[in-house]
């Protein structure tokens, strides 16, 4: 099974947005289709709570639970490349991306402007790490 780490802020929720900005929100969307990953949440936003978390992305128009991976957080409150790593050695998936606007140690990280959020240049980047070419729009 392959991984998408996911922040929320500075990736779906930028500083020019009070929801997820949504063409942000139809990029990870997008690269969750085409990679067929489940998604681990690894955002301060996790120790509230999976049903707020999900309360969050349902708000936003996203019925996260059937994205969700059965371990579905990865949180350190003091660094999160610890949290990810710790959750990478329990849990083996084939491949993964953690998508993060704080830089990350990890070399399957792709780090977003939290301005700007998740984009096409990351989406591709994260497409690529995790071996999907990407796909033209519509």
């Amino acid at each position: 099974m392959d991984v998408i780490f996911l922040d929320i802020d500075g990736v779906l929720l930028t500083h020019s947005h009070r929801s997820f900005d949504p063409r942000a929100q139809a990029l990870v969307l997008r690269l969750i289709q085409e990679t067929r990953a489940k998604v681990v949440i690894s955002s301060s936003w996790a120790v509230r709570g999976k049903e707020t978390v999900l309360s969050l992305f349902q708000i936003n128009g996203v019925r996260l639970g059937p994205l969700l991976h059965e371990q579905w957080s990865a949180v350190d409150h003091a660094d999160r490349n610890v949290a990810i790593r710790r959750w990478l050695a329990t849990q083996r998936p084939a491949r993964f991306v953690a998508i993060d606007d704080w830089p990350l140690a990890l070399e399957q990280a792709v780090r977003t402007d939290p301005a700007l959020g998740f984009t096409e240049a990351d989406y591709a980047a994260a497409a690529r790490l995790m071996g999907v070419g990407p796909t033209p729009r519509p």
